[in-house]
Parts: structure tokens; sequence; C-alpha cells
């Protein structure tokens, strides 16, 4: 018997032809909708443990979340969610980074931890210079892993209303260091190079930067460029 071949009503793993960074597919037990059979789409995976594994949360956590789940098996549903819903890579890995700030706490079980617990490393990253933006995003993703204990009945309050991120402030940009200055001087051949130079005294944007016409934006016989509006 093949490895993927699965017990009845476990849902199924299937692997995409060609090559592929994620080409195990897992999706739901079959119900019938509408007249209908068909499986939920659950998410592409690397390897056919971590499909395997993945569903296996999906399915029983969510019928039989118990005051034994863990944050790491909550976080495993709000992942499968979010491939769900057609996020981007970028998008999902944003996701992870924004976990991986509170993970320290995955292994405890999640209707034992507290808004204490979780502004403790928020204050610390405050301390340590996170901006707003960044802090605002960690306390977002702990509002997210509460609404999945909720949707599924394991609480009924979402305690990360009451996370404070109000001390933390608007991230800074510092300008480039004299040093790296002259670096980019030394080696103002490389395109690399000339293109940070422009950046960093133009204090053109990247999108900005990048949207320049050479031959309406530039004029080198008055030394100047010109953004649109």
């Amino acid at each position: 018997m093949a490895k993927w071949k699965r017990e009845n009503h476990t849902g199924c793993i299937h692997k995409l032809k060609g090559k592929r960074r994620k080409p195990w597919v897992a999706r739901g037990p079959m119900y019938k909708k509408d007249g209908y059979f068909t499986r939920d789409y659950i998410g592409t995976f690397k390897t056919y443990e971590e499909a395997s594994e993945t569903l296996k949360m999906a399915k029983g956590v969510a019928l039989n979340l118990t005051h034994s789940t863990s944050m790491d098996e909550i976080f495993s549903i709000l992942y499968a969610k979010k491939e769900k819903q057609g996020l981007t890579e970028s998008s999902l890995d944003a996701v992870k980074t924004h976990y991986n700030h509170i993970k320290e706490l995955g292994n405890n079980n999640f209707v034992d931890l507290s808004t204490y617990d979780f502004q403790k490393i928020i204050d610390k990253l405050i301390d340590e210079g996170s901006s707003f933006s960044k802090v605002s995003k960690i306390k977002s993703t702990v509002k997210q892993l509460y609404d999945v204990a909720i949707e599924n009945k394991l609480l009924h309050v979402n305690y990360a209303q009451f996370l404070d991120v109000s001390r933390a402030e608007e991230g800074k940009v510092y300008p480039f260091p004299e040093e790296d200055i002259e670096i980019l001087f030394k080696n103002d051949r490389d395109r690399i190079a000339k293109a940070s130079l422009i950046l960093a005294y133009t204090g053109f944007r990247i999108g900005e930067f990048l949207s320049l016409d050479k031959f309406k934006n530039i004029d080198l016989k008055k030394c100047c460029i010109r953004s649109e509006e």
C-alpha cells in the first residue's frame, strides 16, 4: 500500500506533478454539500509527513479542542486557514515570522496562557527598540490565535484585546554611515552600488526610484532627477 493511502474519513494527501517547493497537497475528509461530494482544501507542504501532521491537527483539533491543546497546535490550524485563503509565499512567511516572536510559549496549553505571558514578550521587544508596527503585528497574531480557539469553542473571550503596545514608537530611518558611503563610492561601477548612492542622496523610496524614466525624469545637463507626482 502506498504510504499516502490513508484510512477512511481521515482526509487525503496527494503529490503534484513537476518540480515544486511544496508538492504535497492535503484535503479534508469527504462530505456532501449541495448534493455533491467534496473535500476542503487544507494546504500544500514540503513533505508527506508535514501534510499528514497538519491534516491530523486540522481534523482532530477543530472537532475536539481540549484544555491540553498547545499554542503550536492552534497556530497549525491558523496557518492552514491562511494557506486556504490563498496567501502568497511571502505573506505566509510573514505569518511565521510574527509567530516566531511568541513561539517560546508554543508548548504551553493555550487555555493556560494569560495576557501577561504575551505582554512580557511584547514589553521586552519594545525595550529592545522594536517599532509600533512590528509589535502591533505580533498582537494581531495573538488575536488570531484566540479567534481560532473561540471559533472552536475552547474559549469565549479574546484576551489579545488587553495587550498594550502603546509604549512602542514608529521605527526611525537612520542615514547611511559615512564609512558605508565611502565603500559605495569605491565600488561605484557596480550597478547596485550606483543605485544605493542615488537612493542615499536623493531620498527616493524604492518604488519612486524604480518608476523613473531616464528620458522623462533625468536631465543630465541640469544634473537633476525629477520624480512624477
